[in-house]
């Protein structure tokens, strides 16, 4: 709510009341009030609105003599009031705006300073925000931002003074200085043809971008020669994009400048994009002309980012080095400069180099120590506000669209710049599970995730991963063991069911408990709106015993307390889960306390199984160019929970589907003609009874695997994998050596061959019948199984016969050569 007069405006929130007085020729603060306790930040002192500094003057709003306009109040789009008040004087004039967002205690403000007088002045101080505390011993509360440390993202707490306290963007974090980064830096040279010829031996090494290595060397050359700026990899590759801009000038002034000769065409202006592979091979690369960030660059592999050439930048892989190459028009002396960077391996802490202007900008809340009253005050970036209304603009043109931010791990964050977004990437992963603990004081924690590059979900672990649930979290990865997809499922579905039951979302209420036993940190509380319903995440796996204090309780509501993993079950009040809280010894790793949620995933007293799905069809298809059989039905009901399905082939189980009621099924054994079943499950794991698809009168279509006897002819030297959970039935045969062959014989009016891409594979010959062979890749930048790599019909069944040989050769873009 907004209100005002001519004498006074009030700014009222969910929690807090502000107010200002516009009388007597100026604009002073005389209330900060939280509505729910009455304790009053300002207690009926006069503070000046803002103030800043012109030349030697002080100019201050509290001042009398300003032209006071009356407020002008409008309504946003999204229920926001803004309100404005002009005020003018001695050639100044002042905007003070306000935000009022519904349902939120927050409240943004800023100000427009114009000059309108005759003469240029300096302006020096503009204000953020102006707070007098009445306590005897005040204390600043304070967070770094986005950093690349693990330091940051943490909460610190120091007495306040009559000594300013200075903050800079250049700060060491605390305890940050022997933080490690995350790459290993980068090595590079100059070579004319073959020769090395900076640096003068070995390598130049650029750890990060507080690192620069420059070069400025004179050399002959003739018509023709080739000068290369090599860039690779130190002992790992991570964060190795590298800034390097070099210019070859020739003795009569002459010079080339590469990002000003970056061409779509190779040899363009005599610049050439290559790799130099560790084997020692040198290929050309391909220009990927995509979109976006990672686009308009040279690529080995059109589809995979790394590694490439762009105008000034460069970044090589894990089996080779980038490489930019001049060829020299014309002999002639010629000097070579230029400076390299790691910049994407950030920089240290401390004065230099930095991808954002926001990195390391502190939000801060004052607290009377005595007694415990608190203001937050933050800023956002104005700079930003550009980009804030492309967004806006955007998002009102495409309502079915949405917008992640990132900003290099979150350093650009700020409240409006969230608002904007579906979820907000708010680190890269340094501070670890450390830092949406203290993140979720400030910003929504179902608007917010972690760095997902370092979430591999070939990693779950329960003690960990459930600690996902503090926040709106991302993976990146696959993985192929059961157990650990069903633990992903398990977390991914209790996700879920709190979203369903308030308890994740926009309106929820985040609280810290407190611990006895343990680090704080590792633990997060989320309640319903109304307090009613709620859950206490772990983070790390519990050793010994610990007591748990959950807060914002309703003090007589009785709660019912069960756990994700331990039978055990029981009530208390709210007051008696604050005291004397609740005490677990050494319970199973990542344990979660729900509270009145007695029908969450894994519960036990769930005895009532779901309806069954129904209208089961299947049918031949193709998504994204790959054949199959799609299997959709109609969803199953629950009076609980609704989990997922089991979906079984010929009785076998295939799968489960945790999202949606669609199948693809393009395994080997894919067929229109089997018997496919859905079966719907519980939270509390009942299954209902199987919904099975129509009888068909479809030839039942033959598969031929790699067991012996199987109906594949093999020649040479060949693996079987067992255990190979994509193909659970049968061994995968593999081969990488030339000479090693199959053949198939076979009668039908179609044949496709389905193959295991990766990283390591490489080429092979088809044959069918006496057709002209043709050469197949078994490379893929990831691993992708059951992949129809060849097809073939015709429009009559009839004999025929495939052959495969393994070339025994990589493909272009890997080194492996696997079949």
């Amino acid at each position: 709510m907004v209100r005002w007069s001519a004498a006074s405006l009030e700014l009222q929130t969910s929690v807090g009341r502000h107010r200002l007085e516009l009388g007597q020729g100026a604009l002073v603060r005389t209330g900060w009030e939280n509505r729910r306790t009455g304790t009053d930040l300002i207690a009926g002192r006069r503070l000046a609105d803002f103030s800043f500094r012109s030349g030697e003057n002080q100019v201050s709003s509290d001042e009398p003599g300003w032209q006071v306009a009356e407020p002008v109040c409008q309504r946003g789009a999204h229920g926001e009031l803004q309100v404005s008040v002009a005020l003018a004087r001695d050639g100044w004039q002042v905007t003070r705006h306000y935000v009022v967002y519904p349902g939120l205690s927050l409240v943004r403000g800023w100000l427009e300073i114009a000059n309108r007088g005759n003469e240029p002045r300096t302006r020096t101080d503009p204000p953020i925000v102006s707070l007098q505390s009445a306590s005897a011993t005040p204390e600043l509360l304070w967070m770094s931002g986005a950093e690349q440390f693990g330091d940051s993202w943490r909460l610190r707490t120091e007495p306040l003074s009559a000594t300013p306290r200075v903050f800079d963007s250049y700060d060491v974090p605390p305890n940050a200085g022997n933080a490690g980064l995350a790459g290993d830096g980068v090595d590079a040279r100059v070579m004319l043809n073959d020769q090395v010829v900076w640096p003068a031996q070995g390598w130049a090494h650029s750890a990060h971008a507080n690192d620069p290595q420059t070069h400025d060397v004179t050399v002959d050359v003739k018509e023709g020669d080739q000068v290369l700026f090599v860039l690779g990899r130190a002992e790992q590759m991570t964060c190795d994009t590298t800034e390097w801009d070099p210019v070859v000038t020739y003795a009569d002034g002459q010079s080339f400048r590469a990002s000003e000769g970056f061409s779509t065409t190779q040899g363009q202006g005599g610049w050439r994009y290559l790799y130099l592979g560790d084997d020692g091979a040198r290929r050309e690369l391909t220009y990927a002309d995509v979109p976006g960030r990672y686009g308009q660059r040279w690529r080995l592999d059109v589809n995979i980012i790394e590694p490439f050439v762009s105008a000034n930048e460069m970044h090589p892989d894990p089996r080779g080095c980038a490489v930019r190459s001049f060829t020299a028009p014309r002999a002639g002396r010629v000097t070579i400069r230029g400076t390299l960077r790691n910049t994407g391996n950030g920089a240290p802490p401390g004065p230099g180099f930095r991808m954002g202007t926001q990195t390391y900008a502190p939000w801060f809340c004052v607290k009377a120590g005595d007694a415990g009253a608190a203001a937050y005050a933050g800023f956002d970036c104005m700079a930003q506000q550009g980009f804030m209304e492309v967004l806006r603009r955007f998002l009102d043109a495409h309502p079915e669209c949405a917008f992640q931010g990132v900003n290099g791990g979150g350093r650009a964050l700020n409240w409006e710049y969230l608002s904007y977004a579906s979820g907000f990437q708010f680190t890269d992963g340094q501070a670890g599970a450390l830092a949406d603990y203290y993140a979720s004081y400030l910003f929504p924690p179902d608007k917010i995730n972690n760095m997902p590059d370092i979430w591999d979900p070939a990693k779950y672990d329960p003690a960990t991963w459930r600690g996902l649930l503090c926040s709106n979290f991302d993976l990146t990865g696959d993985t192929f063991d059961p157990a650990k997809l069903e633990g992903l499922r398990d977390v991914i579905d209790v996700y879920h069911y709190l979203q369903a039951r308030g308890v994740v979302g926009r309106w929820v209420r985040v609280y810290h408990p407190v611990i006895d036993g343990d680090d704080n940190t590792m633990y997060l509380q989320r309640l319903s709106w109304d307090r009613q319903r709620g859950i206490v995440i772990t983070k790390h796996k519990i050793e010994g015993t610990v007591t748990i204090r959950p807060k914002g309780l309703v003090e007589d509501q009785r709660y019912q307390v069960c756990f994700h993993d331990s039978p055990a079950a029981f009530e208390r009040t709210g007051r008696e889960l604050r005291d004397p809280g609740l005490t677990l010894t050494d319970p199973p790793p990542g344990e979660l306390i729900y509270l009145n949620l007695l029908d969450h995933p894994g519960n036990r007293v769930d005895k009532t199984p779901p309806s069954a799905p129904t209208d089961v069809r299947c049918a031949v298809a193709r998504q994204r160019g790959v054949p199959g059989v799609e299997v959709t039905w109609r969803p199953a009901t629950d009076e609980s929970w609704l989990s997922h399905y089991q979906l079984r082939r010929d009785g076998a189980l295939l799968d489960r589907i945790a999202k949606g009621c669609f199948y693809f099924n393009h395994s080997a054994g894919a067929d229109p003609a089997a018997r496919y079943a859905v079966v719907a499950v519980d939270g509390a794991g009942n299954s209902s009874a199987a919904a099975v698809t129509p009888d068909t009168d479809l030839t039942r279509r033959r598969i031929l695997d790699g067991t012996n006897g199987g109906g594949i002819a093999f020649e040479g030297e060949w693996h079987r994998e067992r255990g190979f959970p994509p193909a659970p039935d049968a061994p995968l045969p593999s081969a990488a050596g030339a000479g090693a062959a199959f053949t198939v014989r076979f009668t039908g009016p179609s044949v496709t061959w389905h193959s295991c891409l990766g990283a390591e594979g490489g080429l092979a010959r088809v044959t069918l019948d006496n057709d002209q062979p043709e050469t197949v890749t078994c490379y893929a930048a990831d691993e992708i199984p059951g992949w129809p790599l060849f097809e073939r019909q015709w429009p009559t069944a009839g004999p025929h016969a495939l052959r495969v040989d393994v070339l025994g050769q990589p493909d272009p873009r890997g080194a492996g050569t696997l079949v």
